[in-house]
């Protein structure tokens, strides 16, 4: 074992703490301060609306029609986010992809360390965390973070179960 894996061995509780502040300036700084930019963010941004304001959250509409392009997931969020705030605001409407974003290194670093070592796993969530289309999706009013998060939720469970059956790689 040399230096930086020792290193991070020692300070796990630390890293994640580190990718969790990370996470601020990346994803959630001036995340409301931005207006909603077309083709996507108006159109997801009224179908939150209509969640909160018309009450259809079993089957969203966009400017009274159906609308079922995407799964609904992601204008749940936006929805309950909105609920919470009183109403659906730019903020309101980002925090989900934002959230999703931070979620992602976070489980990218799991799934890292569980494989490779911690190192490996630190290294995979900093290069995650430095690209610039994965940073721009996180601050986005668009599905692409929701849709990212929960294959990287399901390795990380995969790993989980691989540990379990050898111990050694956990």
């Amino acid at each position: 074992m040399n230096l930086t894996d020792s290193f991070c061995l020692r300070n796990r509780k630390w890293i994640i703490l580190l990718l969790v502040l990370m996470s601020y300036p990346l994803f959630f700084h001036k995340l409301g301060d931005r207006d909603i930019w077309s083709p996507d963010e108006d159109e997801y941004v009224q179908v939150n609306r209509e969640m909160v304001l018309d009450g259809h959250w079993i089957y969203p509409t966009a400017n009274g029609q159906p609308y079922s392009i995407k799964p609904p997931l992601f204008n749940w969020l936006g929805g309950f986010f909105a609920k919470l705030s009183g109403e659906v605001t730019e903020l309101s409407s980002r925090l989900p992809s934002a959230l999703a974003a931070a979620a992602g290194l976070l489980i990218l670093y799991f799934i890292g360390r569980r494989l490779f070592g911690d190192r490996a796993g630190l290294l995979a969530a900093l290069i995650l965390a430095t690209t610039p289309l994965y940073i721009e999706f996180g601050r986005w009013i668009q599905i692409n973070m929701i849709s990212t998060s929960p294959p990287l939720r399901a390795g990380q469970a995969r790993t989980a179960s691989a540990a379990a059956v050898d111990p050694l790689r956990a």
